[in-house]
This record gives structure tokens, sequence and C-alpha cells, in this order.
């Protein structure tokens, strides 16, 4: 056990002399924690332009995600199709079948699903893979006699679900499913119109 005098020794403080007062202690340590959430804060940023700057070496898309790149797409596809293949007799299933795909999981690797759409009804006969476009080359070739329509994209952002427009959506080199300027720029005017709107409505209601 050290002597009751160089407990209060700071590391570097080898003379009695230059050992600090308790109001000194608690200055300093106040000091350290200080930079250290500075320094924190420095390390963080230098992480993010970092990752930021090797997906733009990288060829990636990740200009067009932002702080997304890293969250699930929230575009979903949907078609419509007939007869399920595997079932038999009386127990076919009859009339049109719609299907959804989703981005069930970030990754790497990322994992597409199948599922009824509005519900968490999976397709458990259709084999998730990491991109969509395997699903909807793979989906009606594999488990569906006949597809009735064309795969169709919606965002699920909003509520409820919208159909995109061609121009408001697009695929990356590395298959990531991502929502487009003009698509966000839409919801922005949109967002603005209906705050506004609002503002005006309570402006009259207490007037």
């Amino acid at each position: 056990m050290m002597p009751p005098e160089k407990e209060r020794f700071l590391p570097g403080m080898s003379d009695m002399n230059d050992a600090p007062r308790s109001v000194d202690v608690l200055r300093i340590v106040r000091e350290r924690l200080e930079g250290f959430r500075y320094r924190q804060e420095a390390r963080v940023t230098a992480r993010k332009r970092k990752r930021a700057k090797k997906s733009v070496e990288g060829g990636s898309e990740q200009s067009h995600f932002g702080e997304e790149y890293f969250m699930k797409s929230p575009v979903i596809f949907r078609a419509k199709f007939k007869g399920l293949r595997g079932q038999k007799g009386t127990f076919a299933f009859p009339g049109e079948i719609e299907v959804e795909i989703f981005h069930f999981k970030v990754g790497p690797p990322a994992e597409w699903r199948a599922r009824r759409p509005g519900t968490t009804i999976e397709f458990k006969e259709i084999t998730p893979q990491s991109r969509a476009l395997t699903l909807k080359e793979q989906i009606p070739l594999v488990h569906f006699k006949s597809q009735v329509s064309g795969w169709e994209a919606w965002d699920s952002s909003v509520s409820p679900c919208e159909r995109l427009q061609a121009d408001e959506w697009a695929t990356d080199k590395e298959g990531r499913v991502y929502l487009t300027e003009i698509r966000r720029d839409r919801l922005k005017e949109r967002r603005a119109k209906q705050k506004e709107s609002s503002k005006v409505t309570a402006e009259e209601f207490f007037s």
C-alpha cells in the first residue's frame, strides 16, 4: 500500500511539491473528460468520411442513399401470378396470387424475401435472395405456372404505399435498390405543402 502522501499524485509527478490540490485534480479531470468528448466526435466524423470515400472509390452509389445506405430499402415489388407449382387436385390455390418482394435484411449479405402484400405472411417455398432482381426473375420461372402482371415498384416509406414511377427508383451496381432524388424531392415538396396547409388551417381556427 502506498504512503498516504503519494495517493494524490498524478502520473508524471514524483515530488510532493508538485502534487496538485484537490481542486486542481477536479479541474484536470473535467478538462480531460471534455477533451475526450471532442476527440470522440472527431473520430466518429473521420470514420464516416473514410467510409463514404471508400464507397465512392469502390464505385457504389452511397451518395444516392445518404444515411439510408445502412438501412433497409423502402422500395418493394409486386406482381400477380396464377398456378402455384407443387399444389395438386382440390388443394390447388384458385385465382390470382399476388406476391410482394421486400427487403428483409441489410446484411451483408442482404436478404430479400417474398410475402403476401400488406401482410407478414411469407411464401416459405420461395428461397430468400441477396438481390431483388434475382427473386423477380426466379419467382415466375420456378414457383408459378404463369405471370398475370409485370413487376411494379412501390414506396413503403409512406402510408399507404404508393406506386413509383420509372424515374423514382433505381438499382446500383451492387444490387441495392433506392429511391431517386426525383422521388425524394417530390416527397419533400408534398410534405412542405401539407405543412403549410396545416398551418393555414390552424391560424384560421384560432383567428
